[in-house]
C-alpha cells in the first residue's frame, strides 16, 4: 500500500512535492466492482451518477484515516428505491 507521508497537514495550504505516485498501488488486486446508479452527495444531488465500488475493500491504517482531509459526509446513506446493484468481474 502506498505511503501517505506526503499528504498536506493543513487544509487549504498548497505545497509542491517531487514525488512519483503509482496510482495502481491504491487499487485492490481483484478489481471486481459493484455497479449502480446513484446521485451526487452534495447539492444539487442530481441522479445522473454511475458508481463503481470495489468488492474487495482497500484498507487504511488508523493513522492514514486520521490524516484524511475530508472528514464528513454531505448526506446520509439513501435507500435503493428500486435501483439494482450489478457485479462486474475482471476475471
Amino acid at each position: 500500500m502506498p505511503r501517505f507521508s506526503n499528504l498536506p497537514t493543513e487544509v487549504g495550504v498548497e505545497q509542491t512535492i517531487n514525488v512519483t505516485v503509482n496510482l495502481a498501488g491504491f487499487l485492490p488486486e481483484v478489481r471486481t466492482t459493484h455497479r449502480y446508479d446513484a446521485s451526487l452527495t452534495t447539492p444539487p444531488c442530481s441522479e445522473a451518477v454511475h458508481l463503481l465500488v470495489f468488492t474487495e475493500p482497500v484498507e487504511l491504517s488508523a493513522d492514514q484515516a486520521a490524516a484524511a482531509t475530508f472528514k464528513t459526509s454531505a448526506r446520509p446513506v439513501q435507500p435503493l428505491n428500486g435501483r439494482t446493484v450489478e457485479e462486474d468481474s475482471t476475471a
